[in-house]
């Protein structure tokens, strides 16, 4: 990937862009568990939620697409959730640049694609321990890994990022 200059959190927020964003990008599956992710949003505190969003880009099924829309309105978080469907190339690119935190909450993944794209995008990751690449997020401290599929757990870790020294984060998420 090309050299790029991330604006972390902490900068947008000095220039009164405070909007902090979870990003998932993949194949929009059951095994992905983005029910999970919908969940843990909108456990955040409030606070959180106002300064944040969650954007998802990805397509799949389109019954089940549906479901996790209407999951979201269900509880009240479509004001900060954006679905942007299939992303390639430069827009895919752009979108990693702009995010502050890849959010992976799958059942299983063998390698995990996208992952590796954020961080080599310098984004931190949360991912699950069912998620290959989760050992590396571990070894480099490249974001959070979470070893139960529960919205507590996930949203505990959404919460310790977002509040985090992101600078330093994305420096550990570019190494590894």
């Amino acid at each position: 990937f090309p050299s790029h200059d991330r604006t972390s959190f902490k900068i947008k927020e000095i220039l009164g862009q405070k909007t902090f964003t979870f990003l998932f990008m993949g194949r929009i599956a059951p095994k992905k568990r983005l029910d999970l992710a919908l969940v843990a949003f909108s456990n955040l505190p409030r606070e959180i939620q106002e300064e944040s969003k969650l954007v998802i880009c990805g397509s799949g099924d389109a019954d089940y697409v549906s479901a996790i829309k209407l999951k979201a309105e269900k509880l009240h978080i479509t004001n900060r959730v954006e679905f942007k469907g299939w992303v390639v190339a430069g827009e895919k690119s752009e979108i990693l640049w702009n995010s502050d935190c890849f959010l992976l909450t799958s059942e299983d993944e063998n390698f995990a694609i996208a992952a590796g794209e954020a961080l080599a995008h310098g984004l931190p990751c949360i991912l699950s321990t069912k998620v290959a690449l989760s050992n590396l997020v571990r070894k480099y401290r490249a974001g959070k890994v979470f070893s139960n599929l529960e919205a507590s757990e996930i949203s505990g870790a959404m919460i310790e990022l977002f509040k985090s020294d992101s600078i330093d984060l994305k420096s550990r998420a570019k190494v590894s």
